[in-house]
């Protein structure tokens, strides 16, 4: 359900705006209460927060650093 708020979240965040896009828009658009939407999240913060963190996991910044570190001085 996550996942799938955050998806269609950043799909309206991308068209409309941050501002513009509302909790019931993103409820209405994935067909999942606003309720559930709040309590999974919050607030809009909090799903932008889980978008970021799936970006970065689509991008491989999470893999880089620890292999990184891995490398012996």
């Amino acid at each position: 359900t996550k996942v799938e708020v955050a998806r269609v979240a950043r799909a309206l965040f991308a068209e409309r705006g941050y501002v513009a896009t509302t909790i019931s828009a993103i409820s209405a658009e994935s067909d999942i209460p606003a309720q559930t939407i709040y309590s999974a999240f919050g607030s809009k913060a909090k799903i932008l927060d889980k978008i970021t963190e799936l970006w970065m996991v689509e991008a491989g910044t999470t893999r880089r650093p620890s292999a990184y570190l891995d490398v012996p001085d």
